[in-house]
């Protein structure tokens, strides 16, 4: 599962180079795509974002936070919405 904004998108490790390179092929070049290796690595479920704040799920990695803030170009919180981790399944 992936996740994204206007300004990048972020991908499991475990996605194969012609799934990578598909995406990059498909996307305006302003858009970064970026691995994201975590053990939580479905994203779409582990992160809710726009292009103005990201909302992860509180065991993510703090490596991850990082390239999350920095390839989205978002502000990021770790926090639960209705006592639920996943916070991209709501």
């Amino acid at each position: 599962m992936s996740v994204g904004n206007k300004r990048g998108l972020l991908v499991p490790e475990s996605i194969t180079d012609a799934e990578f390179d598909h995406l990059r092929n498909e996307l305006p070049d302003e858009v970064e795509i970026k691995k994201l290796d975590d053990k939580l690595s479905a994203l779409g479920n582990c992160i809710a974002c726009n292009d103005n704040f990201a909302l992860i799920h509180p065991d993510m990695d703090q490596d991850s936070e990082e390239i999350i803030a920095k390839t989205l170009g978002v502000e990021v919180f770790r926090t639960a919405i209705a006592g639920n981790a996943i916070v991209g399944s709501y």
